[in-house]
Order: C-alpha cells, then sequence, then structure tokens
C-alpha cells in the first residue's frame, strides 16, 4: 500500500504556548516513518472474541494441498473445532473469502455459530466502557483501526458436541496438573524427631 510519511508526536497546536507553557521546552527532530497504508476496518460488524480452549481460527486461508498432513493425518477434535476460510471464485467471476463457520440468527433472537455438524450457542456482551481497540502493527509504530464495542462469549451448545468434548479435556488436563503428588526430601530421620518430640512433651509435662 501507499507508505505513510512525515508522522509525528504531537499537534500543530504544541508548536505554540503549551497548556503548562513550555513553549521553550527543546524538541528533538520530527520522527519520520514508512508503513504500509492499512485502511480502517469498518466499525459496525466487528467484535471483540476470547477463543480460550473451545474453538480456534486459522488466520491462513485453507490449502488443499497441505490438508492430508494438516487434517487427515492430524484428525482430532482441534481440526473440526477450527475455522477455516478460503478465497473463492463467484458465478460472477469476482474473488469472496468463503468459511465452514457461519453465525445464524434465529427467529427468538438467539445468536448460534454453525460449524460443521455442531453449534455453539452465542452471547453478545456491551463492552463500550471498557475501551477495546483493534490495532495494526508495523516495525516502527501502530496504526488504530478501530473500537471495539460488543464482544461474542461461545458456549456448547449441546452436551454431545465435539466443543464440548474439546472443553472438557481441557478442564481434565488442568485438573491433573493441579492434583499432581508433590515429593518432598528431608535428611533427618522421622522417627527420631517424633521421639525427640514425645521426649519434649514428657519433660513438659514432668515440669
Amino acid at each position: 500500500g501507499e507508505p505513510v510519511r512525515g508522522a509525528r508526536a504531537g499537534s500543530e497546536s504544541d508548536e505554540g504556548e503549551g497548556l503548562n507553557g513550555d513553549a521553550d521546552r527543546p524538541r528533538g527532530p520530527p520522527l519520520l516513518v514508512e508503513a504500509p497504508l492499512c485502511l480502517p476496518l469498518p466499525g459496525e460488524g466487528l467484535r471483540l472474541v476470547r477463543l480460550a480452549n473451545l474453538l480456534s481460527i486459522d488466520p491462513r486461508p485453507f490449502d488443499p494441498d497441505t490438508y492430508g498432513e494438516e487434517g487427515e493425518a492430524g484428525s482430532s477434535a482441534a481440526w473440526e473445532t477450527t475455522v477455516h476460510w478460503r478465497w473463492a471464485s463467484t458465478p460472477q467471476g469476482t474473488i469472496q473469502r468463503q468459511s465452514n463457520a457461519r453465525f445464524v440468527r434465529w427467529s427468538d433472537g438467539s445468536l448460534q455459530l454453525l460449524l460443521g455438524a455442531d453449534a455453539l450457542d452465542v452471547r453478545e456482551i456491551d463492552i463500550a466502557g471498557e475501551h477495546s481497540f483493534v490495532f495494526a502493527r508495523h516495525q516502527a509504530l501502530i496504526q488504530g483501526q478501530s473500537a471495539l464495542d460488543r464482544k461474542l462469549v461461545f458456549h456448547p451448545a449441546s452436551l454431545r458436541s465435539r466443543f464440548h468434548r474439546r472443553l472438557a479435556a481441557a478442564l481434565d488436563g488442568q485438573g491433573m496438573r493441579s492434583t499432581k503428588v508433590r515429593a518432598t526430601t528431608t535428611l533427618a530421620d522421622p522417627a527420631k524427631l517424633k521421639r525427640e518430640r514425645e521426649l519434649l512433651e514428657e519433660q513438659r509435662i514432668r515440669d
């Protein structure tokens, strides 16, 4: 994209007298940077999502040449609960993004994410007061893209779904890690220490 040139901290009003009267404060030269121009994202429709152990999103477009090694060879709940996408041609000759996942808003107002044969219940939460933003990271700067005012929270729609099995497996793994037996090593003789405590207790009683 087009480079952004002449970016610098501060504003034109900084050239005059500051709020604290520090117009004579020494200033360095302007900071000149070059970075690809990322067009701002449309604010409508952007949502904050925390995937945790329930769902994954592959940021790379689906490649059928590598599916054998990534999909069939590694077939698992992780692959089946991952959102994939690809570029595809439409009958009109245009290129559009296709995905194995889609959102559905039902007549009762509820929202679900359909992924393969499974579904996730989706809850929308207002986070306008949390001041969350999207930034594009460049080598020398970050570029603001959009504010986020809604968050999506996912829950398995069925106890028999792949999503529930994956979440249960993750929780079981955490439980196993937290209940490991801890071994300790001592150089003292436990029987001797016990006998010494008994002798001290007998001495205390006699006194």
